[in-house]
């Protein structure tokens, strides 16, 4: 895995002896990199910090929403995705959620995140244990594309069914 910060090294030019002009040293500079924007996305919300975890989004998300879940489908900018996916999590369907980011694989624009979402439904008091993958593709630091992978059926499982789950307006 990545450490918190990658560093990039740059040396000077070679002087004229074949040796660095600055003393043979290297200059690092801290830089940030997708693999960190997206693990603190994660420790956002996993710390109820909404806005945090939302920090990662592009204003014009593509965000893929899984099929076979209450709220699945393709849903386009922040808006869309806080109202259609985040909002019902609490107000809707679990007193307890989390989404447990196991393992993080850095494909330099593309990152693939292993975990699972654990939580209690509020309907049925069923426990939530499912396999989930994300692929997140960035630009400029922003993920401008989310893909979700999961269990649907034991997310439906826990909630009940997909009739009672569908999210209130």
């Amino acid at each position: 895995m990545s450490s918190s910060v990658h560093e990039a090294e740059a040396s000077t030019p070679p002087d004229a002896r074949g040796g660095n002009v600055a003393n043979d040293t290297l200059l690092s500079t801290p830089v940030r990199v997708p693999v960190e924007s997206i693990r603190e996305s994660y420790a956002a919300f996993a710390r109820g910090d909404l806005e945090g975890a939302l920090g990662l989004l592009h204003d014009d998300v593509e965000w893929h929403q899984a099929q076979g879940l209450p709220h699945e489908g393709l849903y386009r900018g922040l808006d869309e995705v806080r109202k259609n996916v985040f909002e019902p999590l609490d107000r809707d369907w679990w007193s307890e959620f989390t989404a447990r980011a196991d393992e993080i694989v850095d494909g330099g624009d593309e990152v693939v995140v292993i975990g699972r979402y654990l939580g209690v439904a509020k309907a049925t008091g069923r426990r939530l244990d499912v396999p989930f993958v994300h692929v997140w593709s960035l630009r400029a630091g922003k993920a401008w594309r989310f893909r979700q992978f999961l269990d649907t059926h034991g997310w439906i499982e826990a909630l009940g069914s997909v009739e009672s789950a569908a999210p209130s307006s």
